[in-house]
This record gives C-alpha cells, sequence and structure tokens, in this order.
C-alpha cells in the first residue's frame, strides 16, 4: 500500500462554492477522467525543491474508496494550503476551514484528504466506509513526500438519485 510517504498527498480543499456547488453551478464537465496513481506518474514531485505550488488550472475526477477514518491536518499539508492561499490571493478565511483529512483506497494505495469541516458530515451522510465516490481534484503542487491535490467537490457514487430503491 501507498501511504502519505511514498508518492502522494492529496488534499481535499472543496473551494469556496462547494457547499451547494450544484446551485453554483460547478462545472463536473470541466474535471478529466484520471487516476490519482496516474497523476502521480506523471507528476513527480522534483526532489530539489522544499515545495512546489502549481499556478495552472489541472482538473481531474477520481474514482475513490472511503476508507471510513479520518485525522488531524498534517502540518506540511496546512504550511503549502498557507502558501498556495497567499501566491494565489484566496482569502484566509479559506485556510480557516480545513482541519481533517479522510483515508480513500484506489486500488491497493491509501491516500489521507485533507478536507474542509463543512463537507465532513455530507460525507458522512452520503457515503459510508467502502463505499465509492468521485473525488473532483485540482492539482495544487508538491512537497517531497509527492503530489498534492485539492478537493473541489465529492459525488457518491453511484449518485444517489441512481441507486435501486430497497
Amino acid at each position: 500500500m501507498r501511504g502519505i510517504g511514498s508518492g502522494v498527498i492529496a488534499v481535499a480543499a472543496c473551494s469556496l462554492f462547494a457547499a451547494g456547488a450544484e446551485d453554483a453551478g460547478f462545472r463536473y464537465e470541466e474535471y478529466l477522467p484520471s487516476t490519482l496513481a496516474g497523476e502521480i506518474a506523471a507528476h513527480p514531485h522534483d526532489p530539489g525543491a522544499d515545495r512546489w505550488i502549481e499556478g495552472g488550472d489541472f482538473r481531474y475526477r477520481f474514482r475513490v474508496t472511503l476508507a471510513g477514518r479520518s485525522r488531524p491536518l498534517e502540518k506540511a499539508v496546512d504550511l503549502l494550503l498557507d502558501e498556495w492561499a497567499k501566491a494565489l490571493g484566496h482569502p484566509r478565511s479559506t485556510r480557516a476551514l480545513f482541519k481533517h483529512e479522510v483515508l480513500v483506497r484506489e486500488g491497493d494505495n491509501e491516500y489521507w484528504l485533507p478536507i474542509q469541516e463543512p463537507l465532513m458530515k455530507p460525507l458522512a451522510k452520503e457515503v459510508k466506509p467502502g463505499g465509492e465516490l468521485d473525488l473532483y481534484v485540482m492539482r495544487l503542487g508538491s512537497l517531497p513526500a509527492g503530489v498534492v491535490f485539492v478537493i473541489n467537490e465529492f459525488m457518491a457514487f453511484p449518485p444517489p438519485q441512481s441507486r435501486p430503491a430497497g
């Protein structure tokens, strides 16, 4: 299994409009289907850099499984998010939302994804441990531990309206 020290740190940072994303016109179609493992391999961290902040807008949709565990946000990710928000002009209030990470699986690999507090309850309600979900992410940058992704939205799979009754 892959952990935080061997390839990726994925950051769940639901954007300011994530709560009620459908009402705000979230553009799901702008997120290219991919995999965490594929994007990590395609965008390795520069070993000569302490950290790197992505200035572009690279969006992906990853299908993962929720492991059902959470933990406090890691310090290195917290600091990178501070620098990312400052560099790109995001308000400090955006950063104050991040306090926890959730564990997800893609194949045999595990990834801790920091998540905004307002999404913790909807995630627990919509996706049970072992359930699949689509993550709508943006590549944020990287740390020596790996590539950092920001989750802008999630969707239970299958979506609630298409689940069989019973």
